[in-house]
């Protein structure tokens, strides 16, 4: 923890190197001054209650837990109006994917990834809450984490009000606009639209809302995946792939994998972690 004035002394920040911007924060490079060495700096957008409420969660949450997939923070300002993070370099999956659908192996092992730092959190009680591609960074070392913890709720497992619920339409388990009872299946849902997309190379369905919900969430809602392969010519897709979207993707929860099941799903189906380095290697450079 640092002082805003401690924090003057020590960093520069690059206010001309915006690294992201959401509703509710905004990321700067900064560099430490003595070290040269550079980070992220996430500050609030918008002084609200709501915002200050996310980002003062965010860093209550990752004081306490560190994962190789899962972003690092390295310090905070006393007044929580700021974090400092390992810096990201590489951007967001959603710009590896600027090149079209990964080989499967890829998909498979970017997704274990995944499923490792939710199963590590869903062990802790916390669930994250905003799944999804700009949500998982790409470090220095090429490896996926999951950044913007704002969102997260710990024991969720927990009904909480409807008021309360957040993450990101396209994204979310259908239950989010009612009453979750399992928040850590709804992480989970989002998960398999992380998975369906990386397999595909777009979305599942435009909206599960249910004043706007479209065809092809209709047909995932009715379990009529036969139809819903045809009509989007995905029954070439390996049979086991299919399934682990459909298990991630069911509407009943009770049914819906867990990230442990995943990770057993994929053990023998997934690339080595150097393959996966080489193949975003490749993508990134062919985006320069």
């Amino acid at each position: 923890m640092f002082t805003p004035e401690q924090f003057a002394a020590n960093y520069q920040i690059n206010f001309s190197k915006l690294l992201g911007k959401g509703h509710d924060s905004t990321v700067f490079l900064t560099m430490d001054k003595q070290t040269k060495q550079q980070y992220a700096l996430k500050c609030l957008a918008q002084t609200t209650e709501q915002n200050a409420i996310n980002l003062f969660n965010e860093i209550q949450i990752l004081r306490h837990i560190q994962h190789p997939h899962i972003i690092q923070m390295i310090g905070y300002c006393s007044d929580c109006s700021c974090m400092l993070l390992e810096l990201m370099p590489f951007g967001s999956l959603y710009k590896v994917l600027l090149q079209g659908p990964l080989p499967l192996a890829i998909a498979n092992g970017i997704t274990q990834q995944i499923a490792e730092a939710l199963s590590f959190l869903h062990s802790k009680g916390i669930t994250h809450g905003d799944i999804k591609l700009d949500n998982l960074l790409i470090s220095l070392d090429f490896k996926v984490k999951l950044c913007d913890l704002g969102f997260a709720k710990i024991n969720g497992s927990t009904p909480i009000p409807k008021a309360t619920i957040s993450g990101s339409e396209g994204y979310t388990a259908p239950e989010i606009w009612h009453i979750p009872q399992d928040l850590k299946k709804c992480d989970m849902f989002s998960l398999g639209v992380v998975y369906f997309i990386m397999v595909t190379g777009h979305p599942p369905f435009e909206s599960n809302n249910p004043s706007t919900e479209d065809a092809w969430w209709k047909l995932i809602k009715n379990e009529e995946w036969s139809k819903f392969w045809k009509e989007l010519k995905l029954t070439i897709l390996p049979e086991y792939v299919r399934h682990i979207i459909e298990k991630l993707l069911c509407v009943n929860i009770q049914l819906r994998c867990t990230s442990d099941e995943i990770l057993q799903i994929l053990m023998d189906k997934s690339a080595t972690s150097q393959q996966i380095t080489d193949e975003i290697k490749k993508r990134l450079n062919q985006t320069k």
